[in-house]
């Protein structure tokens, strides 16, 4: 992803609705700062899930939410949770478990959605 940097910010700006004049600095506030999950949203993936920040193989969206803050994400652990590859995320929980949490999984998928 960062060896096309000018794709990279590209797909950036197109994911936080760029706006013509908007700096990084306020994309990056703006994807912190407007987010669609509750507090302990992120909490409660990695227990469902059991996420583990550690592992290094077979990495799920769980694990990677396991990395970050769980109650208060910022740009970066948000963007490393909801995007891969620059793309958003297509997995965020297996199709069973959302279904046990519908709210949960629509709020996951609007914010990776946003």
């Amino acid at each position: 992803m960062l060896a096309d940097r000018d794709g990279a910010k590209q797909r950036l700006r197109r994911l936080a609705r760029y706006e013509q004049g908007a700096s990084s600095g306020h994309i990056r506030l703006t994807i912190e700062t407007e987010t669609l999950l509750l507090p302990g949203d992120l909490r409660r993936v990695v227990e469902i899930l059991g996420g583990d920040p550690a592992k290094v193989r077979g990495v799920r969206f769980a694990d990677l939410v396991a990395r970050g803050s769980l109650d208060r994400p910022g740009y970066d652990d948000l963007t490393a949770c909801f995007l891969s590859d620059g793309k958003p995320r297509e997995t965020l929980m297996p199709a069973k478990e959302a279904i046990r949490h519908p709210a949960l999984f629509a709020r996951l998928e609007a914010e990776r959605d946003r």
